[in-house]
């Protein structure tokens, strides 16, 4: 059997007791016997954690120079109001971007409360044909200090962005050779 922990707000999971096989907050137990199982928590000092809870784009796959809108939701999942803080959108990253880096574009949100979210719009575009990895990075100057300082990016894999690719078959389609949408026509397409 596996019991997982999830923390009330306000508090963070700690440790097990009496677990047969503990991994983060996560217990496997084998259920040969009657045994008793605790999640044990702490409370979260009186600090803000901000997080990426949401990112989302408007048009996925893109022209080059075509612009289009990146929507983010930031909350505050701490116990303490954020003061002024920036947030910063990331076009091309590998992987997640690291604490206090300055990325393509920024949003300064000016407090943010305990519970609250706040919604940042970015409007971007691409100058070449690629495949290309989004990320949004919250307090992106490290200028709040948090209770977990290390859950600031979103979404945790990215964003994957296509530009000038035909839904990733390796088709393309410059600007000039646009399909007849109403006949559907594909002949205009030229293959990479």
């Amino acid at each position: 059997m596996i019991v997982t922990a999830t923390p009330n707000f306000g508090y963070i999971f700690d440790t097990w007791t009496g677990c047969d096989a503990p991994s983060g907050n996560s217990c496997t137990m084998t259920m040969d016997t009657n045994k008793t199982v605790t999640a044990n928590f702490r409370v979260l000092p009186q600090l803000p954690d901000l997080v990426v809870e949401n990112v989302s784009i408007l048009t996925p796959v893109l022209l080059r120079n075509e612009k289009t809108t990146v929507k983010a939701v930031i909350r505050n999942r701490g116990s303490a109001k954020a003061k002024k803080f920036s947030v910063s959108l990331f076009k091309n990253l590998v992987a997640p971007p690291s604490a206090a880096s300055r990325g393509d574009a920024q949003k300064t949100v000016s407090s943010l409360e305990a519970g609250a979210s706040a919604d940042i719009e970015f409007t971007i575009s691409y100058k070449q044909d690629g495949l290309y990895k989004l990320w949004v990075l919250a307090d992106s100057r490290n200028e709040i200090k948090e209770s977990i300082e290390d859950n600031n990016y979103g979404p945790l894999n990215g964003v994957s962005i296509n530009v000038g690719f035909m839904w990733g078959f390796g088709i393309t389609h410059p600007e000039s050779l646009i399909p007849d949408c109403e006949t559907g026509s594909t002949d205009n397409f030229s293959k990479i």
